[in-house]
């Protein structure tokens, strides 16, 4: 009967705290609060980045987290982007879509930053421009102390109405992401832009404190409460790349399925698509000539169910005599961060840039799903064992590319490079991997062309480097017919930093060429600039031949699907 009204509220004071519960159509549930000195409720927040929990001070600030709460139950939030992040400050959003797009807000905050509350690191405040009643839907974490912000003799303060009390370090990982400097967009002069984009998935009000809250209730009202905890939501689906047309049999439909009591399955047009632990999921589809209808259906482990259908055209092309002909592009991904011995400090992003890689790889070029090998985590056996299997079946018509993100180390001493698997250990150098066996490795490998990219401390000793910039790139059909074993490094026998701007800029290359035919000469050409310009670390990266392997002078050449 609840279910078939448009709108019930169920009122009752919880130790002085009121709480409204609206059931909308279709029966999903919406909160509000009326702050009489009670518990607090929490704000689950889901980003592309990561997730954290919000408490709103309702008992601090009333009138903003009440107007906070709106927003979240309207699903205001939801999609919306963390435009300004800045280190050792805040991170700030609340108003912009990803393409900076404004959302205006219906509700309008006056000013309670004196409310005794200091923006102290992990609280949430109201952004406003300089008329103290000016706050909307914008809002910012402090990821240090900043009492500067707060209610002083010539300042009238920011309304601190809430504080981060679960995933401050996804807070803290947002807060360090590269910046662009300024950036005009959609007319307007931004600072401190995010150069990857910090989307705000979904802001939802945390069920399981909602019970707590109202377990502390009387009895009476407790016999009544368990018909209204059933999750009768049903997962969100939000696709990675909103591909329309393609060119090819197959295509692989990426995306995340998103809800709070855990994802069971996904399926891409009944095929059970593969899923993680956060929802990412991915399916490889066939395609036929013309309109293809491609359904996507999630699954909560309440059998809630949510689908989304789009139309993906699969285009005919005509023969073009200049095509390459090309064999098969192999590639192996190797990615170490977890280390198991205590000696070596764990890494925290190795594993997302090799997932990330593969990702453009597959989606973007003529990469297939099971000639991607991504190794995470190997240790000093699994590598050589993969690069055994490869040296198999790879053909003198095919084309290998690798990818290594991890710790490495260099050895003046004996002028000798290393990858560190996850077994390696400081004191001994027998689970290491020299320089010598990767180009041992690599020899062994009779592919027409090896394109090598290295991102790790002192990778820089893997070959005699060259200039990038020396002659102008030849035509891609002269460059493939010769024999090539190149190497990209993210820089010189120095130390890189875990989050890295080299691998950033080589994927946002590969992502914006138009290019059908792409060397890796050119690539390597049109972010080096990049990394040297926005790396605290004064990278330089390095481009070159790998020494004793076969190279002949030719190159590895990218084809766009």
């Amino acid at each position: 009967m609840i279910q078939s009204l448009r709108e019930f509220w169920l009122r009752h004071s919880i130790g002085g705290l009121v709480v409204g519960v609206m059931l909308a159509a279709g029966g999903q549930m919406l909160f509000t609060v009326e702050a009489q000195g009670a518990r607090n409720p929490w704000i689950d927040v889901w980003t592309n980045h990561g997730g954290f929990v919000i408490e709103l001070y309702v008992d601090k600030a009333p009138i903003t987290a009440q107007d906070f709460l709106w927003n979240v139950n309207m699903e205001f939030y939801d999609g919306l982007v963390f435009h300004r992040v800045i280190p050792n400050f805040m991170i700030q959003g609340g108003a912009y879509t990803p393409e900076f797009e404004h959302r205006p807000s219906s509700r309008n905050s006056p000013l309670e930053a004196d409310n005794g509350m200091s923006n102290l690191r992990g609280t949430v405040a109201l952004a406003r421009s300089s008329n103290p009643d000016s706050g909307g839907s914008q809002f910012f974490i402090n990821v240090v102390d900043n009492p500067r912000l707060d209610v002083g003799e010539e300042s009238e303060g920011y309304t601190v109405f809430g504080r981060v009390v679960q995933g401050m370090d996804t807070v803290d990982r947002i807060a360090n992401l590269e910046t662009f400097g300024t950036r005009k967009l959609a007319g307007i002069s931004f600072d401190n832009v995010p150069v990857s984009p910090v989307i705000i998935e979904r802001m939802q009000v945390n069920f399981d404190r909602q019970m707590e809250i109202w377990a502390d209730q009387s009895d009476e009202y407790d016999n009544r409460r368990p018909a209204a905890a059933k999750d009768m939501t049903p997962p969100r689906i939000s696709l990675n790349r909103a591909i329309r047309v393609a060119t090819r049999s197959r295509h692989n439909v990426t995306g995340r399925a998103i809800d709070s009591s855990g994802v069971a399955i996904v399926e891409v047009n009944g095929i059970e698509a593969e899923l993680d632990a956060d929802g990412n999921f991915s399916a490889n589809i066939l395609l036929s000539p013309g309109s293809n209808p491609v359904t996507i259906v999630a699954y909560d482990i309440h059998e809630n169910r949510s689908s989304e259908t789009i139309n993906i055209e699969r285009k005919t092309t005509e023969v073009v005599t200049n095509t390459l002909t090309t064999g098969r592009y192999y590639a192996l991904l190797i990615g170490v961060q977890d280390y198991r011995h205590d000696s070596l400090n764990d890494l925290m992003e190795p594993l997302n840039d090799a997932r990330r890689v593969r990702s453009v790889l597959q989606d973007t070029y003529t990469f297939e799903r099971h000639d991607i090998t991504l190794l995470e985590n190997p240790d000093r056996g699994g590598v050589l064992d993969a690069f055994d299997a490869l040296r198999k079946k790879i053909t003198p018509e095919d084309s290998l590319f690798i990818f290594y993100a991890g710790h490495g180390y260099w050895d003046e001493d004996i002028g000798q490079g290393y990858w560190l698997p996850s077994d390696a250990r400081r004191d001994t150098k027998t689970d290491w991997i020299p320089n010598s066996t990767i180009q041992d490795m690599i020899r062994g490998i009779k592919s027409k062309h090896t394109l090598l990219v290295s991102d790790a401390c002192f990778s820089g000793g893997l070959f005699r480097t060259r200039s990038a910039f020396s002659d102008a790139p030849r035509a891609a059909r002269e460059l493939f017919k010769m024999p090539s074993r190149k190497a990209m490094t993210s820089g010189t026998l120095t130390e890189v930093p875990d989050v890295s701007v080299f691998v950033q800029y080589f994927i946002k290359r590969l992502h914006e060429n138009d290019q059908r035919y792409l060397s890796s000469q050119e690539l390597f050409t049109s972010f080096r600039t990049a990394v040297i310009n926005n790396s605290y670390t004064h990278q330089v990266p390095q481009y070159g031949e790998i020494r004793q392997t076969g190279d002949e002078g030719g190159d590895f050449i990218f084809v766009r699907r």
